[in-house]
């Protein structure tokens, strides 16, 4: 740690268990973050600011508000500005709104999946798309306020990202990750794409969409791998990285949004672990992908071959359970109840 060690990299006790944290205001400063709960005695969702020029006896976040909740939140989406959905694992999906300092209860959809909880979300072309235990995909149009299955007949799914317009992945309890389209010409009850990156039918945990590069997929697995994707059907291509140390089960992966060289992992054993392929002779950032090669540093053999640098930037006794990542730094949860801000100037 730097000489100002102690103002990028702090913790401060939550006072609960945290299934999910996100950043608020994706397209801005962020100042402000979401955080849910699980298995614990209050179910609530919680909207919460950094304090400026906290000192180090200081709390680094102050809590704004708290929505209580029926049932244990599985995920939170960011879909439009200050607006956000909660997966519950009553099965209903709340649409929810931040509003200066207060949480406002939009909208609720009730039994989205038939009885089963709901897991997963992603945002895509003006739906929200619902993953369920169960194994069904449905799309909430924004819209319309209808309800659409996509469908009904997967194993069970436990994360989604968005990829393109009409185009988005799941992860499923069988160790498969799925490619589905959602065009008029091209949808089907059954994905365009699917590969089994696990053994022993290990589950994928976690997916994550390359932010600039769509065919590329991160993903984490239930025994603990973590590895890449390309979804081209006419090139699949599947790299694993060898990690030294047991990581556990990966709960959440995610590339930094501007430099995606850098691919950060929340995991069961206690690391938020930050993966880098700096040196790859690929740049690091967003604006010069689109000129690089098809063959991004993250499929290369040299990734395969364990040389991706992998770094823990939490080392805990109890699971990392959920993290966002943003332009400003990374913000964590365990379960020990802490909250962890990263600020940028230590990642770098």
């Amino acid at each position: 740690m730097d000489a100002d060690g102690q103002q990028c990299y702090r913790s401060q006790f939550g006072a609960a268990k945290f299934s999910r944290v996100r950043w608020l205001n994706l397209g801005g400063q962020q100042k402000k973050f979401l955080t849910s709960t699980y298995d614990f005695r209050n179910k609530e969702i919680a909207a919460w600011s950094l304090v400026e020029d906290a000192k180090v006896t200081d709390d680094l976040f102050s809590c704004e508000c708290r929505l209580m909740v029926d049932a244990d939140v599985n995920d939170l989406l960011l879909y439009d500005g200050m607006k956000f959905a909660a997966a519950m694992n009553d099965g209903s999906v709340k649409l929810l709104e931040y509003d200066e300092g207060v949480i406002k209860p939009m909208k609720k959809y009730t039994d989205v999946h038939g009885g089963c909880p709901c897991n997963a979300l992603c945002c895509n072309s003006g739906k929200i798309i619902c993953g369920g235990e169960g194994g069904s995909l449905v799309g909430i149009d924004l819209d319309g306020n209808a309800k659409e299955v996509v469908s009904l007949s997967m194993a069970s799914i436990r994360s989604l990202a968005s990829v393109a317009r009409d185009i988005f992945v799941s992860a499923h309890l069988d160790g498969q990750v799925c490619l589905w389209d959602l065009r008029g010409e091209a949808e089907s009850s059954r994905p365009v794409f699917s590969c089994r990156v696990t053994d022993c039918f290990q589950g994928t945990t976690s997916v994550a969409a390359h932010p600039a590069e769509p065919n590329l997929v991160g993903f984490g697995t239930e025994d603990g791998g973590i590895g890449f994707l390309d979804t081209r059907r006419s090139s699949c291509l599947l790299n694993v990285v060898a990690v030294s140390f047991p990581v556990g089960t990966v709960w959440e992966v995610a590339f930094h949004p501007v430099y995606p060289s850098n691919f950060y992992c929340a995991t069961g054993k206690g690391h938020l672990l930050h993966l880098s392929v700096k040196g790859s002779g690929l740049s690091s950032s967003i604006s010069n992908f689109n000129s690089q090669s098809r063959a991004n540093a993250w499929l290369s053999p040299s990734v395969r071959s364990g040389n991706a640098s992998v770094t823990a930037l939490i080392d805990c006794l109890t699971s990392v359970s959920t993290f966002s990542v943003s332009t400003n730094g990374i913000i964590a949860c365990s379960d020990n109840q802490m909250i962890t801000y990263i600020d940028k100037k230590y990642l770098a």
